[in-house]
């Protein structure tokens, strides 16, 4: 949509169409970069991949929640900046939507 459109500065509409496409376009780049980088690491997060988890002594298990941690906080921190750019786009989006409504603003 945003390659169909040729935008013209008499038009106010075709601005208002590309931004939204514009930023239709990153909601969906963010949505389909969350589902690829961050879905599979939660899914598995906590698991150890056996079928049936054999119960171990408390002693051998100490510290292996923190090491699964360790583990999983390039993730966590890769995921926090991907929120911070979801928010980012959703305050856009309602500024955009508010400014549609309220022209004198």
């Amino acid at each position: 949509m945003f390659d169909i459109l040729k935008p013209d500065a008499q038009v106010p509409i075709s601005k208002i169409m590309c931004t939204f496409c514009y930023l239709e376009i990153e909601s969906t780049n963010l949505k389909n970069e969350i589902e690829q980088n961050y879905f599979d690491p939660l899914i598995f997060f906590g698991e150890s991949g056996q079928l049936y988890e054999v119960e171990r002594p408390q002693d051998e298990v100490a510290g292996d929640m923190e090491i699964e941690m360790s583990r999983m906080l390039p993730v966590f921190s890769n995921m926090l900046e991907t929120v911070r750019k979801l928010t980012a786009i959703t305050k856009n989006i309602l500024l955009q939507m508010n400014g549609l409504f309220n022209a004198k603003y």
